[in-house]
């Protein structure tokens, strides 16, 4: 077995990341966090877009969970449109406390 290289400990342990140049300027910046999640942040033009991995599974699994709960009381396109809701009010209080979102 090889033994690691400094760039891929550090990816491991969440200090590290991947960048890709896309065409026409854009870039894709992958990032491994100490909490397994990882963060993809595209720069395109002067705007950045940002999303992790692990904010987007709570916030699919708070909108299920919720659209779930309320199927039986309002029907499958109730149940969608207040698990989106919900899903869009977790996403507000991740923003708020600073965690992204």
């Amino acid at each position: 077995m090889r033994k690691l290289t400094d760039s891929e400990i550090q990816q491991v342990n969440g200090s590290g990341s991947t960048t890709y140049k896309l065409p026409s300027g854009a870039s894709l910046t992958i990032t491994q966090m100490r909490n397994h999640s990882t963060t993809f942040t595209a720069q395109v033009g002067s705007s950045m877009y940002s999303a992790n991995s692990g904010q987007q599974l709570a916030k699919f699994l708070i909108g299920a969970g919720v659209g779930a709960m309320v199927l039986p009381f309002v029907g499958p396109v109730g149940a969608f449109m207040v698990g989106q809701a919900a899903s869009y009010g977790a996403g507000g209080l991740m923003s708020s406390v600073g965690g992204g979102g």
